[in-house]
């Protein structure tokens, strides 16, 4: 397995996590809501992002 397909498994399950946490989320009730896991999924997937991009300059150049 190459990095860039490691990097986009990545970003795939960080964007289902993502969706889990969002199905979590209560509105109600926002002080118990999963709001550190979204902010640490947005992260990962920002991060995997730009790693996708960076190894796809290298294999330009």
């Amino acid at each position: 397995m190459s990095r860039k397909t490691g990097a986009i498994g990545v970003l795939i399950a960080g964007i289902l996590l993502l969706i889990m946490n969002f199905l979590e989320l209560d509105f109600n009730h926002l002080e118990k809501g999963p709001l550190a896991g979204i902010l640490s999924n947005v992260l990962l997937i920002l991060a995997m992002i730009l790693s996708i991009r960076h190894l796809n300059n290298e294999e330009q150049t």
